[in-house]
C-alpha cells in the first residue's frame, strides 16, 4: 500500500508542486505558499484510495511535507543565486560605464584646459574644473 499507491501519489503531488514553483523572483508564490492545500489534497484523496490505512497515509504525508519544504527551499536557494549574479554582472557593467564616463570626462577636461591656455574666457573653464 505505501510503496505502490501512497508513494506514487505523494511523488505526483510533489511533480505539480514544484512545476508551479516560481523560476523567478518576480512571482508571489513564496508569499502564498500552497503547501498546506497540496497536504490536504492528498491526504483527502490517499484516505479513499486505501482506506483503513491512516497510519501509512500519515507516513506518506509527512514525507510529502518534508519534500515539499525542501523543494521550494531548493527553489528559493536557485532564485537567490540567480539575483545575486544579475546583480554581480549589473555592478560590474555599471562600474565599467563610470570608468568609461570618468576617462571622458577627464580627457574633455584636458581638451577645455588646452582651449583655455588660449582663449580669455579662461575663468569659465575653472569654474566648469570645479564642478566636475
Amino acid at each position: 500500500v505505501y510503496d505502490g499507491v501512497l508513494m506514487p501519489m505523494a511523488k505526483e503531488c510533489l511533480e505539480a508542486y514544484v512545476r508551479q514553483l516560481p523560476k523567478d523572483s518576480c512571482s508571489d508564490v513564496f508569499d502564498h505558499d500552497p503547501r498546506s492545500g497540496v497536504l490536504q489534497n492528498f491526504s483527502d484523496a490517499a484516505a479513499e484510495k486505501v482506506p483503513g490505512h491512516a497510519d501509512f497515509v500519515q507516513e506518506a504525508k509527512e514525507w510529502l511535507s518534508d519534500a515539499l519544504a525542501s523543494a521550494l527551499e531548493k527553489r528559493r536557494s536557485e532564485i537567490d543565486l540567480a539575483v545575486a549574479k544579475a546583480k554581480n554582472t549589473i555592478t560590474e557593467v555599471v562600474e565599467s560605464l563610470i570608468k568609461q564616463f570618468q576617462t571622458k570626462l577627464g580627457e574633455l577636461r584636458v581638451y577645455i584646459r588646452d582651449i583655455g591656455n588660449h582663449d580669455p574666457r579662461s575663468a569659465l573653464i575653472q569654474e566648469f574644473d570645479k564642478l566636475v
